[in-house]
């Protein structure tokens, strides 16, 4: 897969704890790289990085999804996004509308 384009999300975490465990609840693939971990699974990566002046989480997904492919408390987690990156994760409301060649992928 390639992690160079898709849409998503950035937000920072207050308490990651809860937000941990339920990331190795619902991702198959995770790895521990020190100050970031990394969750995965199919079209979907997910890093939560741990600053000790910070914390925040990343949300990517690689193509148009089902809505039901990505957890309930990741998309809780959009409400309060500090930034968005294309139109996946954005409220109804707040997206864009499409130029009439589609929106690459």
């Amino acid at each position: 897969m390639s992690y160079t384009r898709g849409d998503g999300f950035y937000r920072d975490i207050v308490q990651s704890q809860t937000l941990l465990h339920q990331l190795k609840q619902a991702f198959p693939v995770y790895c521990n790289l020190g100050h970031t971990e990394l969750f995965e699974s199919e079209n979907v990566l997910i890093r939560l990085h741990h600053w000790p002046s910070r914390e925040y989480l990343q949300v990517r997904v690689f193509k148009p999804l089902p809505h039901e492919v990505i957890p309930e408390f990741l998309w809780a987690l959009t409400q309060d996004a500090s930034s968005w990156g294309g139109d996946y994760f954005l409220p109804e409301e707040r997206r864009q509308r499409p130029s009439p060649e589609g929106v690459p992928f």
